[in-house]
């Protein structure tokens, strides 16, 4: 992160960094977190539940669209880094259960070749959100572009949630929505924030020229009514100015709402 090529990029990774931490305190105080949504009356069925994340740093705007993430006990995530570029990739994991989760992160380069391995263990009802480049510090010795990918694996009693944001220079998307690759594992509910009809959205910001809007559509036959609850890095709650989540909301048939952390 050192080499990035300017100082105007290393505002952009730092303000970028903070996206992974409860708050970071200051003139520009970013809070993150994630959202679960639960659907209270109508089943749940015809919900899309998606969160634009938007950063105003340094005069540049940015946007990214982030769809909610489904429970996996693996699953992988393309990753890019080039130092002399601005180019690094993040990754947020979420673990919704009472208890920790195991987890072990595989990066292979190009080619299939075995980079690194790190074993973590996340806590219950607890977010992680980190650049590639800093759980593998290897990657800042590179003397070229890296790309590769990171293959993510938990418990089998214990699956978690997971999304990566591919940044390059002033710009960050979001990268596929993570998806089961174990087709013969068993996920059985309830945990502990999901439940068997919850939706998780892994990452959530505001303050610091960051912001979240989220958008809940129904596409189902039948009005639904959900609550919304917002939770920070260490499971707690997040305190927006709507207040830590939004109660026995209706979304009519073919309707939308949206909430805003701003």
């Amino acid at each position: 992160m050192n080499r990035l090529v300017s100082a105007l990029m290393l505002g952009i990774f730092g303000a970028a960094l903070g996206y992974g931490q409860v708050t970071i305190a200051g003139p520009n105080t970013i809070q993150t977190g994630f959202a679960v949504v639960t659907p209270l009356y109508g089943g749940g069925t015809g919900l899309n539940v998606s969160d634009t994340l938007s950063a105003r740093i340094g005069g540049n705007f940015g946007q990214t669209t982030v769809l909610s993430a489904p429970l996996v006990t693996l699953t992988n995530i393309p990753v890019n880094f080039d130092s002399n570029a601005a180019v690094n990739t993040a990754v947020t994991i979420v673990n919704p259960n009472e208890g920790g989760a195991a987890v072990t992160l595989t990066l292979r380069d190009q080619s299939g070749g075995l980079v690194g391995v790190r074993n973590i263990t996340i806590a219950g009802r607890r977010q992680l959100s980190r650049f590639v480049a800093e759980l593998f510090a290897s990657l800042l010795r590179s003397p070229g572009p890296f790309e590769g990918l990171l293959f993510i694996s938990s418990n089998a009693n214990a699956p978690v949630v997971a999304m990566g944001l591919a940044f390059n220079g002033l710009s960050f998307t979001s990268l596929p929505v993570a998806t089961q690759l174990n087709p013969n594992a068993v996920i059985t509910a309830p945990f502990s924030l999901v439940g068997p009809s919850g939706i998780l959205l892994p990452q959530i910001a505001m303050g610091g020229g960051w912001a979240s809007r989220i958008r809940i559509s129904n596409t189902s036959t039948v009005p639904q009514i959900i609550r919304i609850d917002f939770f920070n890095s260490l499971g707690g709650a997040l305190v927006l100015p709507v207040g830590t989540g939004v109660t026995n909301v209706t979304i009519p048939v073919g309707g939308v709402v949206s909430f805003s952390t701003n």
